[in-house]
Parts: C-alpha cells; structure tokens; sequence
C-alpha cells in the first residue's frame, strides 16, 4: 500500500524497514526540500537537506530534527523604571534598555522573559526606589539582563545608580554602560531652597537642577522594532521647591514622569511598559509615584519561523513582533506551528492581537463584524467583565449553520455560585433569546442552550479553554483545555431556524431583559459555521495556549 502527502503530528511508530533513496550522489539541490533524506553511498552516511540550502549529514546537524527552520530574532529589552524621591527630590532613572538580536534560533526552542516592574513611589523624605529588572533567559543562550532605573534622591542624600541613575543631591545616580545614562544634581545657589536633579534616561542624562525649574529627566531611545518608531526608556523629571516657586522638570520623552513641587502638583508617573522613571516631588508631604514597567519585545521575518506568546502584531514588510508587557514565555516554531483552524472561521476576536484589541472596540480579525466595548476593560491579553453591567455588543450574523462551534479562553470569579445565570455568548432570533452559552444557576454547570455540562476546571485564577459544538441532529459536545468534557443530544434553539436572522450577538450578556452578566475575563472568542472534530480543538488549545498556562 502507497501513501503520498502524509502530514504526521506528535510521534510516529514504524515498524519493519524505512527504505530511504540513496545513490552516489545527492539528488539536485533545486528539487530537493527542507527535511528530505538521502543515503550517499560514496560519504556511507545518511544526509539530510537543510535550511542552509545544501545536503549535510545527519549526525552533523545542530538544529531541529526536521531540517531546523532558524532564524535570527530581534529583541528590545526594558526594565522597570526607578520612583522618585520625595522632598526636593531627583527624577527615577529610565530602566536600562538593551536591543539585538538572538542569533539562529531553531524552531522548537523557548524563553523566559521575565518583564521589571516599576518602582513603587515612597513617602515624603525619603529616597525614591530602583525598578526591577527585566530578562531573557533559554536554554540556548546566556541569560540577557536590563538594570532597573536607579531611585531618584533627596537634595540632602547622595547616589543611586541603575540602568539609568537616578537624579537627586550633590552628586547623583550613574547609568548602566550600555543601557542608560547618568542623573543630574540638584541646584546648588540655594540649599534651603533646591530644585531635584532630573533622572537617566537610556538616550541622555538627566539635567541639573536650576535657580528656576528642576532638572529635565533623560530623553529615551527610540526604535522601530515594532514596525512604528516608539521611545522607550526616558527619566524623571526632578522636583521643583514650592517655597521659591520653581516648577517641577519635565520629564524624558519615553515615558518619563514630570517633577513635581509642594505636595505633588504637576507630578507625573512613569509610562506603563516604556521603563520611564517617575518624576520626583518636591518640599511638603506629598508621596512620588511609580515608575514605568517594563517590556519585552521580539520580531522575525514571518517567512522563516513562527512564535507564540504576548501580544501580537505587523510589523511590516513581512515581519511579525510580539509585545510582553508581563513576564511569560515566547515559544519558537516552524511557520506552520501555532496555526489555529480557519475553516468555516467567522469571527475572531483576540486580546493578544494588536489589530484586534482596543478599548472601545473589539476588532473580528475575519472583518465580519465588530464588537462595541460597553464596560469591560482592557488589561494584558484579556478583557474584564464586571458581572453587573459589562458587555461586548457584536453587529452582523456570526452563527448561520446547524453546525456550529464556539471557542474561548476565560475565567470566572465565582464557579461555584447558585442562583444567577452568567452568559458568556448569547445571540438574537428576532426579538427571542436564539442560541446561549454560559453558566447555569447551578454551581459549577454550563449550559449550551438547553444542555447542561458540569465543568471541572473554570475558576478565577487559571484560564481555562473552552469549546462547545453542535452538529445538525442537535448532539452538543464540550470540551476542557483540549480534551472532551460531557456529551447531550437532543439539542433545540428557542426559535426554530430563525436564530440565524440574528439581529445581534453579545459577550458578556443575555440578549432580551435578562441582566445574565460574565462575571470574569475573557480573552478570545472564535465562532465556527461547522462542527470541530477532537483533533480541531485540540489543534486550537495547543496553538493557543501559551498565554495561557
């Protein structure tokens, strides 16, 4: 028996002879394909065509087993941002930034990235706190590590050196070499009344205090990785002195925050995933803020390998980049790796995609329709829903088949509640309820439509995918994490057919005057006009899952 064009997934068993073509020579380079084997009987050895576009043998090979896509994969690396100080204090320093690249990475590797936080702010006097730091780290490289900003000063304190320095005293914090530049001082024609020094920044150093205005934190680096030209990493501006009027420095371009005077006005934190350090604040009792977290970002030619985990987008040009802004893990494979099924594939909505995520809309990759945000709120890679009042209200048709599948990635806060219908998908038939999805009023039951399934793993602390599918006779199937859950027949819409003239479909809510709000997150929804067989969900969780688990 002959077969052609198999495709095997996992791992294989063969027993008996694998016969592989072999000849004194190896067969033409323009016909051969990435993983073909030969067996050269003049080398006596089994060779295998690579990506480097010639036959090597196999004992010779380095990268993956299947002929090794690789790539070189660009990187830009941000710590947190250091806090302020308080009390005619200096500007946080910017988180070090590091940019490169990680060179001839083979499908099948991983890394752990480990994203800084911002320092948190201090009370007044005292001396602003560093950033944390933010890694790379993988079995294949040296672990790659940013220094978190240095903590901005009190005029009367000196020295706090990170990525970035903080700014502050007489003398202040010294940068990183490679990452971030020194903080400014403070002014020095008056110590009873002083202006803070500005903070680091990865681009230039902070300004000095003056007579006048406290020190200018550090402009920030900017890079195009993402495809757009974004700064990263600017300090804090340092504190003004209310006493004598002088205003707070403004802060670097990159996400630095601006000085403050007296008890905070005019103070400024760190921006979110720049690494800016916050600006310090002045003479009285007021607190400084946070500084910046940081990021982690990666890109490729999308020709060459694919990835997952963070935040997805186009970075133009054939290229695609992935933005953590959290600490997580960034899988590498081939270009058919984490493919999701896209067969009878009618809405898409992603929170880890940059061309689907917003605050106000949520955007169908397949363009059949989008979602009005009402509510629910934009986090990492996922969107809170309240339980009393959020929704995502769909326009156009998304389920018009017998058939029918619906996919998510959620969470919910109470599993365990009796008395209240959570609904996760609902959509309209005229003016009835026409196809529901969510949780029953039963503790731990969900229901797709008239069929119920008591689930084992949804709670408020893990993901958890789920999968329902219909087929024409009305059998409902669920599935947990990639594997079958419980099974009904029999299953019936509330009105006969006409679910399909659907006015609507929402996230989070009951059509009609039923208040059956998600009470959790939610980060993706896929609808499917076709029944996905065990091997399709399982594909789905796998290529989905690293954001996950």
């Amino acid at each position: 028996m002959i077969f052609q064009g198999i495709n095997v997934s996992g791992s294989m068993n063969v027993t008996g002879s694998f016969v592989v073509p072999k000849g004194t020579a190896n067969p033409a380079t323009a016909s051969s394909k990435q993983g073909d084997l030969f067996f050269n009987t003049e080398l006596d050895s089994l060779v295998v065509f690579t990506t480097s576009g010639s036959w090597t043998p196999v004992g010779d090979v380095t990268a993956s087993a299947d002929g090794g896509a690789s790539t070189n994969i660009e990187y830009l690396l941000v710590a947190g941002g250091g806090s302020g100080g308080s009390n005619s204090a200096g500007g946080g320093g910017a988180g070090g930034l590091l940019s490169s690249s990680l060179s001839s990475v083979v499908s099948g590797s991983s890394f752990t990235v480990t994203v800084g936080a911002g320092a948190s702010g201090v009370s007044y006097n005292n001396d602003g706190l560093q950033g944390v730091n933010s890694t790379i780290s993988g079995t294949s490289i040296s672990t790659i590590t940013s220094i978190g900003g240095g903590g901005g000063i009190r005029f009367d304190t000196d020295d706090a050196d990170g990525g970035s320095g903080g700014g502050g005293g007489a003398t202040a914090g010294t940068g990183t070499v490679g990452q971030g530049n020194d903080g400014g001082v403070r002014s020095t024609d008056n110590v009873s009344y002083t202006t803070g020094g500005g903070g680091g920044g990865a681009l230039v150093a902070g300004g000095n205090g003056s007579s006048t205005l406290g020190g200018s934190g550090g402009n920030g680096k900017t890079s195009m990785i993402t495809g757009t030209s974004t700064t990263y990493a600017g300090g804090g501006g340092g504190a003004g002195d209310s006493r004598s009027s002088r205003a707070g420095g403004t802060g670097g371009s990159g996400g630095g925050g601006n000085g403050g005077y007296n008890s905070g006005n005019g103070l400024t934190a760190g921006g979110s995933n720049t690494g800016g350090g916050s600006g310090g604040n002045g003479y009285s009792t007021g607190a400084s803020l946070n500084g910046g977290s940081g990021v982690a970002i990666f890109a490729y030619d999308s020709g060459s390998i694919n990835a997952a985990g963070g935040i997805v987008g186009d970075a133009g040009n054939g290229r695609k980049y992935h933005q953590l802004n959290e600490s997580g893990t960034f899988k590498i494979g081939s270009t058919s790796d984490f493919q999701i099924i896209t067969e009878s594939l009618s809405a898409h909505f992603d929170a880890a995609h940059f061309s689907s995520r917003g605050s106000s809309t949520w955007t169908d990759l397949r363009g059949n329709g989008n979602g009005s945000i009402s509510g629910a709120t934009l986090n990492t890679h996922y969107y809170t829903f309240d339980g009393s009042n959020d929704v995502v209200n769909i326009s156009g048709e998304k389920l018009t088949s017998d058939n029918m599948s619906i996919e998510v990635w959620l969470t919910i806060d109470n599993p365990s509640e009796s008395g209240t219908y959570r609904e996760i998908i609902s959509q309209q038939a005229n003016s009835n309820r026409g196809l529901y999805f969510g949780k029953t009023s039963t503790a731990n039951q969900l229901r797709f439509g008239n069929r119920t399934y008591n689930f084992s793993s949804i709670n408020a602390s893990t993901f958890t995918h789920l999968v329902a599918t219909r087929n024409s006779s009305g059998g409902v199937i669920f599935y947990e994490n990639g594997s079958q859950g419980g099974t009904a027949s029999g299953h019936t819409f509330s009105t006969s057919q006409g679910v399909y003239n659907n006015t609507g479909t929402r996230i989070g809510r009951q059509y009609g005057n039923y208040t059956e709000y998600w009470d959790g997150n939610i980060a993706q929804v896929r609808f499917y006009n076709k029944t996905l067989s065990a091997a399709e969900v399982l594909q789905n969780y796998n290529a989905t899952k690293t954001n996950f688990i």
